[in-house]
């Protein structure tokens, strides 16, 4: 079923972007269940936990892409076909 492989292709590219974003910021996004102790995330965890679930929300009710995923593909096309700076500054106010 090709809706379910790329529902799962999906998934798995959203995993490697919270990785990505997670190593950057020496924040650890993955649970791992089996643990006893509870970790009281600090202040700059929790102001980076909200950032995430804000740029994970939906550009616009209905669509597929996040917000964090359509900046993904405005940074990938700029560095891939030399899209000037200016041309992205007007894209992303719009």
């Amino acid at each position: 079923d090709t809706s379910s492989s790329g529902a799962q292709a999906e998934c798995e590219n959203f995993g490697q972007m919270q990785d990505m974003v997670g190593d950057a910021l020496g924040v650890s996004l993955s649970y791992e269940g089996g643990g006893k102790e509870e970790i009281i995330p600090n202040d700059k965890a929790l102001k980076f936990y909200a950032m995430i679930e804000e740029v994970n929300k939906s550009l616009f009710e209905g669509a597929s892409d996040s917000k964090l995923s359509m900046c993904v593909r405005l940074l990938a096309a700029k560095s891939n076909w030399n899209v000037p700076e200016d041309c992205l500054e007007f894209f992303s106010k719009w």
